[in-house]
């Protein structure tokens, strides 16, 4: 047996697949996933800081840090 993982980025190429793949009487799952950025937008309170720091971006408020200075 083996497993194929198909990722699809519509629902009518989706809806295909499974449409052939029941003509073939292949068994399969179906799992939704959401991607890892929208996943995190999509809470309020990351969306909140986010937002902020953003602002404070674009208002010059930040700290530069080195790469060579990270580990001192």
């Amino acid at each position: 047996m083996q497993t194929l993982i198909a990722h699809t980025n519509n629902k009518k190429k989706a809806n295909a697949l499974k449409a052939v793949f029941k003509a073939m009487e292949i068994e399969f799952e179906v799992k939704e996933t959401v991607d890892e950025t929208e996943r995190l937008l999509n809470n309020p309170l990351n969306a909140n800081r986010l937002n902020e720091s953003i602002k404070q971006a674009e208002e010059g408020k930040v700290t530069a840090i080195k790469i060579t200075d990270l580990w001192k």
